[in-house]
């Protein structure tokens, strides 16, 4: 890191960046019924204070630009993020970066960067900060770079980074990496990912102050070490983290620090309650402080697994552990513990260093998430705590860089969303039961929209009243493959809804609770509220959920009361929903059921089923009465989804080698309409966003079925047919238009030749018989290919065809080539007859 090209990089980009018409503190949309095409387009126009709002999903190639208007911010819109990454190196421009961030206070959220420049003879950054100060990215993915994210020397800059993952980044040969922090004031990175560095570090600072927290730093199939480097000294406080050295990484050290001048009052660093793992099968060291003279340090409450030792003396480091400390699942990068681990309830009790306590307030939770470590006993060694509660958050921010750093940044970064207005809703329903009886309530979860792939909350009752709770997953969790992790306390019980997977819940009944009540209950009402609602979308993101709770009323002895579990269902064309119902207050426990309109069909034990065939959603109330006592009934309610139907666009393609073509779904009858990709046969690659690229060669022509699959309904799917063609590496071809590019006024010339046509008038239609193609209604439309000499030898020329009408008397001219208008004239018609 240094600054001899700073001054260079800004006279390049001085005025590319100019301000537009915009209004401060004005929202500029990018995508789909915005007034920008590409996120660069909206940075020239910004003005200071701006938000970029960008269509999620979307992806942009070779999108460069410099970020030079102060408080700017860059975010996706929904859930998916927005794709921003380059086609070659050449792409990068001279800035050799995706992004150069000029000014201060910048804000960078929900991005996948990718292709900067990781082969490029000087490795290229998708983001590259180059002056300003007070940085925030969070949320972003940053894969196949030369460097992730690179900051140039910048002695007042502060740069925050949370949530963030990192893949993949470097050159292979040292040069590069993840993330690459050149002599700033201070450096934040919490709760990210980073792993798989090709050659570089997967973190690398140079930060006066460093606050690194509970983050996953780990190498798996990347080989750069080391794994962390503080190359310019400074204070770091490593707190929390799990560090992974892999099988085919390179020696030295896990952890390096530098003290260029041990004497300067910032120097000094603190390794607290990390977890490191050595998985190579060389004998390297886990940690390596090098300075002309000791600096304050502190190496407490660790793990060490695997060969190697500490690389410090022992008068600088107590309460570590050696050797196995019994990982829930190693293979895995399941780092917990087991219940026999030796570091359980081991850890030494610290005092704070220079004003910041080094006690843990969070654990990583994968991927890119922070669960709140609760102590039990003794604080654990490690980045775990054994036997804590599993609750986690994954929502919010944590507001700037500014305001990221020492003890502010360590809240729990919830807490901007205290008051946050909220639309998507947890609600407990009610039910009755009499003295020692049981009551069963649902708890539906209403989205609003949300893809929530995780919910928390805590329920709160009187326990005098509650002798006994059981709270089990509901049939919206269980479609969603979601697990439930309940923590029981004094009144209140504490609720996490999470699963490893990429399904979101869908709206429904997410959990039971069945209250047993005091046997010696007078008869009125006890109140469940529902508290501390969150929930977080796949992304990491926190969103507002709001909490409702229900009741319970307390019915005398021996009057008849029934209830129905569940109390509302979802369902599509010939899905069943088994019903129960419980009676109290008599001995006849016996019920008739009944529908309300009467759609579907129920049985005498409970059993609905949907009607086969749904053209719109509904609502069935499903009704439960006693045959004790006809007066005495509950409902439940059913809704009625029409099936999931997936489209996809275009139906047909036509690709050379190494071509792509951008494919889309369309998905109804459900809110979540994500769908997986995939190829048959498995002939070149697709991405997640539905990017069909050809492989690099092709030898034959063949067909690939190219498939969508929706999330919610996975028995629905919709295909599309690429032809791959192999006639660009044929050198008997003079030029192939597929003419399919669907707009545009330049057809391309896929022989490999360069002879792309101009189009001239015509335009584009999909009546034709393989997806777009041009359509020509006059002599004066046409396509010019240039000029060409095919003289001397046979010309085979074949084409595909539609006429809506034929002039009378006229034989139709499809291809004409001639060196002057008078002379040499070639003319292809089409001939009519009849």
């Amino acid at each position: 890191m240094s600054n001899k090209c700073h001054a260079l990089l800004m006279a390049l980009f001085a005025g590319i960046v100019s301000a537009g018409p915009g209004v401060y503190g004005a929202t500029l949309v990018v995508g789909t019924g915005g007034a920008y095409v590409t996120p660069c387009a909206a940075v020239a126009a910004a003005e200071p204070g701006d938000v970029i709002e960008v269509q999620g999903g979307s992806e942009f190639l070779d999108d460069v630009c410099v970020i030079s208007k102060a408080g700017v911010t860059l975010r996706s819109s929904g859930s998916a993020r927005a794709r921003v990454g380059v086609s070659g190196a050449a792409g990068l421009g001279r800035g050799r970066a995706i992004w150069i961030v000029a000014a201060r206070d910048i804000t960078i959220e929900g991005f996948e960067f990718f292709g900067a420049g990781a082969k490029s003879p000087e490795a290229g950054a998708a983001i590259r900060v180059v002056s300003g100060d007070g940085l925030t990215v969070r949320n972003c993915l940053f894969r196949d770079s030369g460097h992730g994210i690179e900051v140039e020397d910048e002695p007042h800059a502060e740069v925050l980074i949370e949530r963030c993952e990192f893949s993949g980044n470097g050159t292979g040969d040292g040069r590069g990496g993840n993330i690459s922090i050149g002599r700033v004031a201070r450096f934040t990175l919490r709760f990210s990912y980073s792993h798989d560095a090709l050659g570089g570090a997967l973190l690398r600072s140079g930060a006066l102050e460093n606050f690194v927290f509970q983050n996953r730093l780990t190498q798996e199939g990347g080989n750069g070490s080391p794994e962390v480097e503080f190359w310019n000294g400074g204070r770091a406080y490593l707190v929390g983290n799990i560090l992974q050295r892999a099988v085919g990484s390179g020696g030295g050290a896990i952890l390096l620090y530098r003290a260029a001048d041990p004497a300067a009052s910032t120097a000094g660093i603190y390794v607290v309650n990390n977890t490191f793992v050595n998985d190579a099968a060389e004998r390297s060291g886990f940690l390596e402080f090098v300075a002309p003279t000791p600096v304050r340090t502190i190496v407490s409450n660790n793990i060490f697994a695997g060969p190697g030792t500490d690389g410090v003396s022992a008068e600088i480091r107590d309460g570590n552990l050696f050797g196995d400390p019994r990982f829930v699942d190693r293979a895995a990068f399941d780092y917990r513990l087991r219940a026999d681990s030796a570091a359980i309830n081991t850890g030494l009790v610290l005092d704070g260093a220079e004003g910041l306590g080094l006690v843990p307030e969070h654990h990583y939770v994968h991927p890119l998430c922070a669960g709140e470590r609760r102590q039990v006993g003794v604080i654990d060694l490690g980045a775990y705590e054994y036997g804590a509660d599993s609750g986690f958050v994954c929502g919010g921010s944590a507001g700037s860089a500014k305001a990221a750093s020492g003890e502010t940044g360590r809240k729990n970064f919830t807490e901007s969303r205290e008051n946050a207005v909220s639309d998507a809703m947890l609600a407990l329903g009610s039910s009755a039961a009499a003295p020692g009886g049981s009551a069963t309530l649902d708890l539906v979860f209403s989205s609003a929209g949300h893809e929530a792939a995780a919910l928390q909350w805590t329920l709160n009752y009187d326990a005098a009243a509650i002798s006994s709770v059981e709270i089990s997953s509901g049939d919206a969790a269980m479609v969603g493959s979601k697990a439930l992790d309940c923590v029981a306390g004094a009144g209140k019980s504490t609720c996490l809804l999470s699963g490893l997977n990429t399904s979101t819940i869908s709206d429904g009944v997410v959990a039971r609770v069945k209250l047993t009540l005091a046997p010696s209950l007078p008869a009125g009402t006890l109140d469940v509220t529902v508290t501390g609602t969150v929930g977080a979308v796949l992304l990491g993101d926190g969103i507002p959920v709001g909490g409702s709770g229900g009741t319970v009323t307390v019915l005398e002895a021996g009057l008849v009361a029934v209830s129905v579990s569940p109390l509302a269902a979802s369902l599509t064309a010939s899905g069943t929903q088994q019903f129960s119902a419980a009676v109290t207050g008599t001995a006849n426990t016996a019920v008739t059921w009944s529908l309300s309109p009467q759609v579907g069909t129920i049985s005498s034990a409970g059993l609905y089923t949907a009607p086969a065939s749904i053209s719109s959603a509904q609502t069935v109330t499903v009704k439960a009465t006693s045959v004790a006592d006809g007066t005495k009934s509950a409902t439940a309610a059913v809704t009625l989804n029409p099936p999931v139907a997936v489209s996809v666009s275009p139906l047909t393609a036509t690709l050379t080698a190494s071509e792509t073509r951008q494919f889309s779904a369309t998905v109804t009858g459900t809110a979540n309409t994500a769908v997986t990709w995939s190829l048959s046969p498995q002939v070149g690659t697709i991405s997640a966003g539905g990017l069909y690229t050809a492989p690099g060669s092709i030898s034959s022509a063949q067909t690939v079925t190219v498939k969508a699959t929706s999330v919610a309904d996975a028995t629905k799917s919709a295909t599309a047919t690429v032809t791959l063609s192999p006639l660009a590496s044929s050198s008997d071809i003079v030029a192939y238009w597929p003419m399919d590019e669907g707009s545009g006024s330049v057809t391309a010339d896929l022989s490999g030749n360069g002879r792309h046509g101009a189009i001239n008038g015509a335009s584009w239609t999909t009546e034709c018989k393989t997806g777009k193609a041009l359509l020509f209604s006059s002599a004066a439309q046409y396509v010019n290919a240039g000029t060409f000499d095919v003289t001397g030898s046979a010309v085979t020329i074949s084409a595909w065809v539609k006429a809506n009408s034929f002039p009378a008397n006229n034989d139709p001219r499809i291809i004409s080539k001639a060196t002057s208008i008078a002379e040499q004239d070639h003319y292809f018609m089409l001939g009519i007859t009849g």
